[in-house]
């Protein structure tokens, strides 16, 4: 997404979103992991970027929680956890850290003949 010249393009970044999430079929925790994701990685001053980092957090996105070791995210997953679903627990999250961890631990079970 871009809206590198919206005069142009007759475009904004709400309506890039708005277009992405229908055309992927993104929920709300998608569109702010998305959103926290473009602010995280803009070069936009440190400051700047806290301060929408806050207000992205203050719109009452839930903080959600590794499954596995407990970290907080603060208005939403963020694109780089894994999304889990069952019936018993229904939708849970591992954070990065955690399920490199567990795709490790898979990985060292396996017979060598397979690599």
């Amino acid at each position: 997404m871009n809206t590198d010249d919206p005069a142009s393009l007759s475009t904004t970044l709400e309506d890039e979103i708005a277009l992405a999430a229908e055309a992927y079929g993104w929920d709300d925790d998608v569109v702010v992991a998305v959103v926290r994701t473009g602010i995280e990685a803009s070069f936009a001053p440190e400051a700047l970027r806290q301060t929408l980092l806050g207000a992205l957090a203050a719109t009452g996105a839930p903080a959600v929680a590794c499954s596995q070791c407990g970290i907080q995210a603060a208005g939403g997953p963020p694109l780089d956890w894994v999304v889990e679903y069952d019936a018993r627990r229904g939708r849970t999250y591992v954070c990065q850290a955690c399920a490199r961890r567990h795709l490790r631990s898979i990985e060292g079970k396996l017979d060598a003949t397979w690599w």
